[in-house]
């Protein structure tokens, strides 16, 4: 019987210090069946690809390496894409280019696609670097096997303790994004938040292995770093994914996603300062929610979105949340 095969699909872009890590952790990888390691190049300015293709042409070994070059600078989510384009394998797998994978990642997840044949997704647990944190990690070590889209929309569109929406870290079936068409939305941040989000409207078989298979290195300098200083990245970024998303609200669990969407927009469109479609969201989620017979939440809605200026309004937010999430 052939083994099923897997794409790494890996992004470059300005990862000098890091890129070496990552391409070795892909290089000792113990899954003894067909992989091939994708690489874009997505026109950095420092030696990342220097780096890349020096270790490639030093490497001796069964997985195929293969090296795509964008004509400028694009971004993560036309990187991915243009990754997934090019794959070949039964199996997809996103690793950011500063971080690493355990050298028995694939050979653990590929358990799962063997018990569990046209499994669509495996999750892997994750530990940051340098603080040594876990993702969500006693949430998950026990869960197992699942094959029930009402339970994954369910579970995943939760504000509270929800699912892992990170690209990264997950083994999926390449024929499930294929004809789904579940591309990343490309000229953001969030592309994580967006992908995940239809995703989980489309998956129904998901596993979750209890062992930690990838390390996500917290570095300076990263997009999600930066928005400290700058908050308009955000700003327009959240503005295209409501824009995108919201008309996709679909049964079931239409709430949960319409609670999830209402998340994204309060921390990270208003509390950022967005303003410019402010009126427009507001009206979709009033219109949504009065749908859903939410009615105190419609007027819960419009208090925190007028008084989030005030003290305290970060602390009424997440109590809005909460009380929408749980009535």
């Amino acid at each position: 019987m052939n083994k099923p095969s897997v794409s790494i699909v890996v992004p470059i872009y300005n990862v000098e210090p890091y890129v070496e890590d990552c391409i070795r952790s892909v290089m000792r990888q113990t899954y003894n069946g067909p992989i091939e390691c994708i690489v874009i190049d997505d026109c950095g300015t420092d030696n990342s690809m220097d780096i890349v293709e020096r270790l490639i042409a030093e490497y001796v070994g069964p997985i195929s390496f293969k090296i795509l070059h964008h004509s400028h600078n694009r971004g993560l989510s036309a990187a991915r894409n243009t990754g997934m384009d090019a794959a070949t394998g039964d199996y997809l797998f996103f690793l950011d280019s500063d971080d690493e994978i355990s050298d028995d990642c694939l050979s653990m997840m590929m358990v799962q696609v063997i018990k569990y044949p046209g499994i669509e997704l495996i999750q892997g647990l994750i530990q940051s670097v340098p603080d040594k944190a876990f993702y969500h990690i006693e949430r998950y070590r026990q869960l197992g096997f699942i094959e029930d889209n009402n339970w994954i929309r369910k579970e995943f569109f939760k504000w509270r303790n929800a699912f892992p929406c990170q690209a990264w870290n997950k083994l999926v079936l390449t024929d499930f994004i294929r004809n789904n068409k579940l591309y990343f939305l490309e000229g953001i941040i969030y592309e994580d938040n967006h992908w995940m989000f239809l995703v989980a409207q489309k998956l129904h078989r998901y596993s979750v292995i209890n062992a930690q298979t990838y390390t996500h290195k917290l570095r300076p300098g990263s997009i999600m770093r930066s928005l400290s200083i700058n908050a308009q990245p955000s700003i327009e970024s959240i503005s295209k994914i409501l824009s995108d998303l919201l008309p996709r609200i679909e049964h079931p669990c239409r709430y949960e996603q319409i609670i999830y969407l209402l998340n994204l927009f309060v921390n990270r469109y208003i509390c950022q300062g967005g303003k410019r479609h402010l009126w427009e969201f507001e009206k979709v989620f009033y219109s949504l929610m009065f749908l859903e017979h939410k009615y105190i939440g419609c007027l819960l809605l419009f208090l925190t979105i007028h008084l989030s200026w005030i003290k305290g309004g970060s602390r009424f937010k997440r109590m809005l949340i909460r009380y929408l999430e749980d009535t």
